[in-house]
C-alpha cells in the first residue's frame, strides 16, 4: 500500500556489545568484527534518504554504528532499519523495540538475502515488511506507490544526519553487478548477475558534488568490478582527472586482476587512485575451473600471468594493492594457497581472507 509522504526514520542498527557491524561489506550479507573494526559509513540509507526526499518524505537517517548516541525528534510514519543477514538476531530485537516505541508507525526490514528468512522474521516479528535486495530507489517507488527512476536521473546519495565516521572514506558506485559465473561470489546475492550502470558523466559529477560537499579524506567506488568495462572506465577516470583541484580527492577502488591492464593503471595513477583492492585466488586447475573463476579459452597460467602483471601495472605507478587471498576455496589446497600468497609476496601484501559460502550465509547457516 501506498503511504503519503510524511516523517520518515531511517536507521543502521548499533553494534552488538563488543562487536563492529559493517553491513554493507560481504555483498550486503554484512561483516562482524571486533570492536574497533572497519565499519563503511551507511551508504544504503544515504541513497534511500535521497529517494525519499525527493518524494516530499521528511527523513531522518541515523548511523548507529558510527554514531551510537545518536538522536531524532519526532514520532514517524515509516521506519526501516537496515537488516543483515549476519546480524539477524540483533537487528530484529532492535527493530521490535523501535515498533514497540512508534506502534503506528510503518516498519520496513531492507537487507540483501531477507527472502530466505521471511519465515523466522514473520515468526519474531510480524508487523514487519520485509525488503530484500539493495535497490534504494526500487525500494522508495514502493513505498510511496510510483515509479522508479531511470538511473541517470536518480538524486546523489543524501548524507543529512548520516555520521561519516573518523576515517571519513565515503562509499559511491559507478557500475553494480557482475555477470561473471565466479560460484564463491556474495555481490551476485546482492545484484544478480547484471549490470546497473550510470554514464562516466553522471558519476564524475556526483564525486564532484561529494568532494565539494563533504572533503572525504578518501572516496570509495563500490563497484564489485571496477573497469570491468575498460571503456567505460577509462572515459570514468578521465573525466576524474580533469575535475578541478577542490574537487578532486584520493580514491580506491575493488576489482579482479584481469581488469588491470596498463592503459587502465595509468589512468588510475592519473585520476588518484592510491589504493586497489583486487581479490585473487589460489592457482590451483582443480578449484580455478570447479569455481568457474577461468575466463572462457583461458587458462590457470593466464590467470596467473594476468594477477603478476595487474600488481605490476600498479606497483610501477606507485599505487597501493590490498590483495585478498580468497583461502579454503572448494578444491583448493592449503599448500596451494601458501604457494599463491608465496608467489605474489614480492609484489603486494597479500591478506589471507577465509572463505565462506555465501549461499550458507544467505541461508543463515554460516
Amino acid at each position: 500500500m501506498a503511504l503519503a509522504p510524511g516523517p520518515a526514520l531511517l536507521l543502521n542498527p548499533p553494534s552488538p556489545p563488543g562487536l563492529s557491524v559493517n553491513r554493507e561489506g560481504f555483498g550486503g550479507l554484512g561483516v562482524v568484527t571486533a570492536a574497533g573494526g572497519f565499519t563503511y559509513p551507511a551508504h544504503a540509507l544515504a541513497e534511500l534518504q535521497a529517494a525519499l526526499v525527493r518524494r516530499k518524505f521528511s527523513v531522518e537517517a541515523r548511523d548507529l554504528v558510527l554514531e551510537p548516541a545518536a538522536r531524532w525528534s519526532r514520532e514517524q510514519r515509516l521506519i526501516v532499519v537496515r537488516t543483515a543477514v549476519a546480524t539477524l538476531a540483533a537487528d530484529l530485537a532492535f527493530a521490535r523495540a523501535r515498533g514497540e516505541a512508534d506502534p503506528d508507525a510503518r516498519l520496513v526490514l531492507w537487507g540483501t538475502a531477507l527472502d530466505a528468512h521471511r519465515q523466522q522474521i514473520a515468526a519474531e516479528l510480524p508487523r514487519a515488511e520485509v525488503e530484500s535486495g539493495y535497490d534504494a530507489e526500487g525500494l522508495a517507488a514502493r513505498i510511496a506507490g510510483d515509479a522508479v527512476l531511470d538511473v541517470e536521473a536518480r538524486p546523489d546519495a543524501d548524507w543529512a544526519g548520516l555520521s561519516l565516521g573518523p576515517s571519513r572514506w565515503i562509499p559511491l558506485w559507478h557500475r553494480r553487478g557482475c555477470t561473471h559465473t565466479c560460484h564463491w561470489c556474495p555481490y551476485v546475492i546482492a545484484t544478480g548477475r547484471q549490470i546497473v550502470a550510470r554514464s562516466p558523466a553522471r558519476t564524475a559529477l556526483e564525486f564532484r558534488r561529494l568532494v565539494e560537499r563533504h572533503a572525504p579524506k578518501r572516496v570509495v567506488f563500490r563497484d564489485p568490478l571496477f573497469a570491468g568495462d575498460a571503456t567505460d572506465a577509462l572515459l570514468l577516470l578521465s573525466r576524474l582527472a580533469h575535475l578541478p583541484a577542490l574537487a578532486r580527492a584520493p580514491f580506491e577502488v575493488e576489482t579482479r586482476p584481469e581488469c588491470i591492464t596498463e592503459p587502465v593503471a595509468a589512468a588510475l595513477a592519473e585520476a588518484g587512485c592510491v589504493e586497489v583492492k583486487l581479490g585473487i585466488e589460489t592457482f590451483e586447475d582443480a578449484a580455478l575451473r570447479q569455481g568457474e573463476r577461468l575466463l572462457p579459452g583461458r587458462t590457470v597460467a593466464d590467470y596467473r600471468e594476468s594477477v603478476r602483471s595487474a600488481l605490476l601495472a600498479l606497483q610501477r605507478r606507485q599505487i597501493s594493492v590490498r590483495a585478498f587471498l580468497m583461502s579454503g576455496l572448494p578444491l583448493a589446497t592449503p599448500r596451494g594457497d601458501d604457494a599463491a600468497a608465496a608467489a605474489l609476496a614480492d609484489l603486494a601484501h597479500v591478506t589471507r581472507h577465509p572463505w565462506r559460502d555465501p549461499a550458507a550465509s544467505k541461508a543463515g547457516c554460516s
